[in-house]
């Protein structure tokens, strides 16, 4: 295993309370990869965003993270393409695409807003970090 999978697993591993409170959390629908013709589509989960990171756990109180993305460089959108109500995705172009869906549109727009400033900011941060040890 690379490196870089091991510090993805052990990200998952992070349990939501080691996590602390972050920078947003909430329910949120996430769509599932279809395995069967009969199988649930979209399963709610406790999502936390912790800086740039976004996970996600069956409850509060989960000793390990069923799963997170690293948001640099996903672009983040309504996903109209989805017939669930208040849906929208994180894309990026050489990872699959994730889908999320809130209850309301108050609800949406925030994890919108939240999730659009942790991929955005920190591509920003590491453009002003570069340019400072460009200009050393």
């Amino acid at each position: 295993m690379n490196g870089r999978g091991l510090k993805s697993l052990s990200r998952r591993r992070v349990s939501c309370k080691a996590l602390g409170r972050g920078d947003c959390e909430g329910w949120l629908w996430r769509k599932r990869d279809a395995k069967g013709y009969f199988s649930q589509k979209w399963k709610k989960y406790w999502f936390v965003l912790k800086d740039n990171c976004l996970y996600w756990y069956i409850n509060e109180e989960d000793e390990k993270a069923e799963g997170f993305v690293s948001l640099p460089e996903f672009k983040i959108d309504r996903a109209s393409e989805c017939r669930k109500k208040y849906a929208f995705k994180a894309c990026h172009p050489k990872v699959k695409s994730f889908y999320f869906a809130a209850d309301g549109v108050d609800d949406m727009n925030r994890w919108l807003s939240r999730l659009n400033m942790a991929a955005v900011g920190y591509a920003e941060r590491e453009r002003i970090r570069q340019e400072q040890v460009l200009n050393r």
